[in-house]
């Protein structure tokens, strides 16, 4: 998925990839060569997929999950810029980390809490 990405980016198409918690873990090694190494720009949806309902609205370390919990600090460690998308009102993120991911030319994560939550 992510280097079908990859080359519509080359195409000079602006792909947003969605996919779980678990997913952005699973696909690592395929970011880090493709976004990091090779500095392809690329814009992840990722939903916090285990958050609970109770917690909206608190930061991700509360979760008792370790999906949620370590993903913001895994994305600091290996410096992939990240965004919290809460609510309607925080969908003008998307445009932003397009433009953060071109400028940087990396990945840049927007984590979705509500959506993809259960208790």
């Amino acid at each position: 998925m992510v280097t079908v990405a990859a080359g519509l980016t080359i195409g000079g198409k602006r792909p947003l990839l969605m996919m779980q918690n678990q997913g952005l873990y699973n696909c690592f090694n395929t970011l880090r060569a493709v976004c990091l190494d090779a500095h392809i720009p690329m814009v992840f949806m990722v939903g916090q997929f285990g958050f609970e309902f109770d917690k909206m609205g608190q930061p991700f370390s509360q979760s008792t999950r370790s999906m949620v919990r370590v993903m913001e600090p895994f994305l600091r460690a290996i410096e992939v810029p990240c965004h919290v998308l809460n609510s309607v009102d925080d969908l003008t993120l998307m445009d932003q980390a397009f433009e953060e991911a071109e400028r940087l030319r990396t990945a840049v994560v927007l984590l979705v809490t509500a959506p993809m939550s259960w208790n």
